[in-house]
């Protein structure tokens, strides 16, 4: 389970499956007991049911509101796959722990997103769909404009950041190439803003 207050992105997304929060231990429990309980051949049939409920389609006995957003909110590389490979959930049946699930040959993000949809559509589990990094605005404000550029910090910034590239363990190439882009972006700010 995550420690999001280290989490910080230049941007952050509205959906986005969270399976490392809190929220998701309980999916993360089902899915492991739905790969050790059901065969694969019915977990292929239940990601089948889980789409089918995306799209809005119910059977009988369910109801209320599902848990996900629409299909239309999911952005596409965060929506279930077209299959899930019966060898895979094979191989990831007797593990002993997400962890472990997460380090089975064959398992990718396409497998977790899979049986994360099966685990809240089919069997009820709550999982996350909350972004955990927090927008982080160096030269910004909260809202993501920016500043009009200070050139004297730009540089004070700059100089930090060449002297952590210069002490890195980095190749000479590797600190060749980052000196460069941060001299690029130096000179790019440069030309824009004030003071």
């Amino acid at each position: 389970e995550g420690h999001y207050s280290a989490i910080y992105s230049e941007r952050t997304e509205e959906i986005v499956l969270d399976m490392t929060s809190p929220e998701s231990k309980e999916t993360r429990e089902t899915i492991l007991e739905v790969l050790r309980d059901t065969p694969p051949s019915d977990i292929r049939q239940d990601l089948i049911r889980a789409k089918a409920m995306l799209k809005g389609q119910r059977t009988l006995d369910e109801e209320g509101p599902i848990p996900v957003a629409r299909p239309a909110e999911i952005p596409e590389h965060l929506r279930p796959p077209h299959d899930l490979d019966v060898e895979v959930l094979r191989r990831a049946k007797n593990v002993g722990s997400f962890d472990e699930l997460l380090l089975t040959k064959g398992v990718g993000p396409a497998t977790i997103r899979g049986l994360a949809y099966v685990s809240v559509l089919v069997y009820g589990s709550r999982a996350s769909w909350k972004d955990p990094a927090r927008f982080a605005y160096a030269h910004g404000t909260k809202s993501g404009r920016p500043y009009p550029v200070n050139r004297r910090a730009m540089r004070e910034v700059a100089a930090v950041l060449r002297e952590a590239v210069m002490a890195s363990r980095l190749g000479d190439p590797e600190k060749l190439q980052a000196l460069r882009r941060l001299a690029a972006l130096l000179q790019e700010s440069e030309g824009s803003g004030s003071n």
